[in-house]
């Protein structure tokens, strides 16, 4: 049976080839758990949450979630920072981020599901609040 994070997993792979599976992925994205990194002692409750972000470009930097832990790069980016692991309900993440403005529209942090795999993606504010607005 296919779970609803394989599904998602599934939908990103196709999107590269099918851009109209992201009527579908969308409303999904916010009913999966993400793995999220976090400065040590700042996770719970969600609002002292530190998430860790990585530079991209001079301009630009992500912040990682992961649909499994499973994903190499979340183990080593963990290691590396000494970093804490935060399982997140996706509509709870996706809320939050907005509400805080993490994921800014002129800001210059985008949300990066699944980076490092071939088929991950980033999210900047105009798609965050697009998901919001389908999941609802």
């Amino acid at each position: 049976m296919n779970t609803p994070t394989a599904h998602v997993e599934q939908l990103l792979a196709e999107l590269k080839t099918n851009a109209v599976v992201v009527m579908e992925l969308y409303p999904l994205l916010t009913k999966i758990n993400y793995h999220v990194l976090v400065a040590p002692g700042t996770g719970w409750p969600l609002e002292t949450a530190s998430f860790l972000t990585y530079p991209i470009s001079d301009r630009m930097r992500t912040l990682p979630v992961f649909t499994s832990d499973t994903y190499p790069l979340f183990e080593q980016l963990k290691r590396d920072a000494g970093a804490e692991g935060l399982i997140v309900r996706g509509m709870q993440l996706f809320q939050h981020l907005k509400d805080k403005n993490v994921v800014a529209e002129q800001g210059d942090t985008k949300l990066a599901i699944n980076p490092g795999w071939e088929h991950g993606i980033l999210v900047s504010r105009a798609a965050l609040l697009g998901v919001l607005s389908l999941a609802k």
